[in-house]
């Protein structure tokens, strides 16, 4: 009952933004018997490599291609000790069975897919043992949520005994586009599911031991998220009237470099204007000069001209006076003779 409560808890977590469930998040636990292929495979999917430190590499964080990443690496033991001895089978199943809660606290609430890790080169016969010891430990749920993963172009020999457990298989390389391919695929597998992630049934136990700091985790994650995306709306706003400002500021030096320049060019024109009125000062004062100066010459040739007709007026009466003085003494000499 408590299960079912818990479920359907979850359930109603996913119709949320950003919940466990969303396509934003995707949750992995990486299976297989080759420790090298399996850190590759982590490489790969975080799209970076990192120190192989012992305490560090199973667990692992990111974001990639717009999704939080969660990978998880479970022992390579659980696959390299299967034997088909019914004594070590039980054995492995034992560890197994022990181990995967804390693996599985690690992708809280649940992964979304098991990703059984293998090469190009052939499949063994132990990927359907450790296939069927998780179908047995968490119940054949677990299958539905389960996906061969080849590392590498080619398809491996014998991969037919596994297909029939695992209903996807995806060929993995290493670059971007393939690695969303694989997020993509795995949203396509979990879409027509509820929840879209793996909840296994011992869930009550798990619950209790890890969803109290669970629960603190999200809530602060997503406190920073929402903090955070304030902060990132601030800065754009910020960024905004920065820019406006910017823009502004610009506007008034283009506007203030116009002003000075047309008052550059009124000066100059102010100067040009200036200089020529006062070449036509000096060309006006020339001409009064020069027509004062002719006035006063003809003028002057005016008044010497009745003084030279008076003269020769005086000169003419002076002729006439002594003709007619002559004329008269010669008469009084004539009649003196008679």
């Amino acid at each position: 009952m408590k299960t079912n409560i818990f479920l359907k808890h979850f359930v109603i977590w996913e119709s949320f933004p950003g919940s466990t469930g969303s396509a934003t998040e995707l949750r992995f636990i990486i299976l297989g018997g080759d420790e090298d292929l399996m850190d590759r495979t982590c490489d790969i999917i975080l799209r970076e490599t990192v120190e192989r430190v012992e305490s560090e590499t199973w667990h692992r964080k990111g974001h990639v291609c717009g999704r939080k990443i969660t990978v998880v690496k479970t022992p390579s033991t659980w696959m390299s000790d299967m034997r088909s001895c019914c004594c070590f089978s039980s054995r492995v199943k034992s560890k197994i069975k022990d181990q995967m809660p804390d693996y599985a606290s690690l992708v809280f609430p649940g992964p979304h897919a098991f990703l059984l890790v293998t090469g190009n080169r052939e499949v063994t016969g132990r990927e359907h043992d450790l296939l069927n010891t998780i179908s047995d430990v968490l119940g054949e749920e677990a299958l539905d949520y389960a996906m061969l993963l080849i590392i590498g172009r080619n398809e491996p020999k014998g991969i037919s005994s596994v297909r029939k457990y695992v209903k996807r298989v995806y060929t993995l390389e290493d670059n971007e586009q393939s690695v969303e391919s694989l997020f993509i695929e795995t949203e396509r597998m979990t879409q027509s599911k509820k929840p879209t992630f793996f909840i296994q049934p011992s869930y009550e136990n798990l619950m209790k031991k890890a969803f109290l700091s669970w629960e603190k985790e999200r809530y602060a994650e997503i406190k920073r998220e929402t903090e955070a995306t304030k902060n990132e709306q601030h800065a754009k706003e910020v960024n905004k009237l920065k820019e406006k400002l910017r823009i502004a500021k610009s506007e008034i030096k283009i506007k203030e470099d116009q002003r000075k320049q047309d008052l550059n060019e009124l000066k100059e024109k102010s100067n040009i204007t200036e200089k020529n009125l006062k070449k036509n000062n000096d060309r006006l004062k020339c001409l009064i000069l020069n027509t004062l100066i002719h006035l006063k010459s003809k003028d002057g040739q005016q008044k010497d001209e009745p003084g030279a007709a008076s003269a020769q007026k005086s000169l003419g009466e002076s002729r006439e006076e002594a003709a007619e003085a002559s004329g008269s003494h010669e008469s009084e000499s004539g009649g003196f003779k008679l």
